[in-house]
């Protein structure tokens, strides 16, 4: 199998894991394009993969469903609902901007030009250029072989800094919190509790050793 090859079936792979997603949150196909900012037409060209999404409007849409981006990636099942509202005309052209920043700095510290690149993942150098400079959004399948000639996973670029990590950090709190014991959940959510938690944040932050002499004071005390 070709190079493109390759990320012709990548791509049809992505877009049918899209499409059974949407299903599953029951969102038409004008919905969910209208998440990323593109026509239905061009969304239905990502779920036949005819055309490859971009990692930044992958982002958005697993914010938008509240579905892991592993999930989207085929590393993991789990599928929730949620919605949020993101302008993607704002968030997409910034991510697509960071990306290719990102991807510039690690060529350039690897010493590697834009044809050496070009060379190695059968793409030319100036669509990688055009990459780089932020001015398309990357597909994918692409992304995936640009990064990895650099030594790198499509995890390296995910985004952890900027407001749909903030909207997916605040999902993984609630579900971990989800997950507690119902009665710490209740002393959690008491009031009157507030300042146990603040004391036991305190001592978080306090090494084994500190605490250790801290209960051997309290002992002696006690006696």
């Amino acid at each position: 199998m070709t190079s493109s090859e390759a990320r012709l079936l990548r791509a049809k792979i992505l877009g049918a894991r899209i499409r059974q997603i949407r299903d599953q949150m029951r969102y038409t196909l004008k919905d969910a394009a209208a998440i990323i900012d593109v026509s239905s037409g061009v969304f239905s060209n990502y779920e036949n993969g005819k055309k490859a999404i971009s990692l930044p409007e992958l982002e958005l849409l697993a914010v938008h469903f509240q579905v892991p981006l592993p999930v989207f990636l085929g590393k993991a099942s789990q599928v929730e609902s949620f919605n949020q509202d993101l302008k993607p005309a704002n968030l997409l052209p910034l991510r697509q901007r960071m990306i290719g920043a990102a991807i510039r700095a690690r060529r350039e510290d690897l010493e590697f030009s834009l044809r050496d690149v070009s060379r190695e993942v059968n793409i030319p150098a100036s669509r990688l250029s055009a990459y780089e400079r932020g001015q398309k959004p990357i597909p994918l399948p692409e992304l995936e072989v640009i990064v990895g000639c650099l030594d790198q996973t499509i995890e390296d670029y995910v985004d952890t800094h900027g407001p749909i990590s903030e909207e997916l950090a605040v999902r993984d709190q609630l579900a971990a919190f989800q997950e507690l014991p119902e009665e710490l959940r209740t002393f959690i959510l008491e009031p009157d509790n507030l300042p146990f938690l603040r004391l036991a944040n305190s001592l978080s932050s306090i090494s084994v050793e500190d605490l250790k002499k801290l209960g051997e004071g309290m002992v002696k005390l006690a006696k």
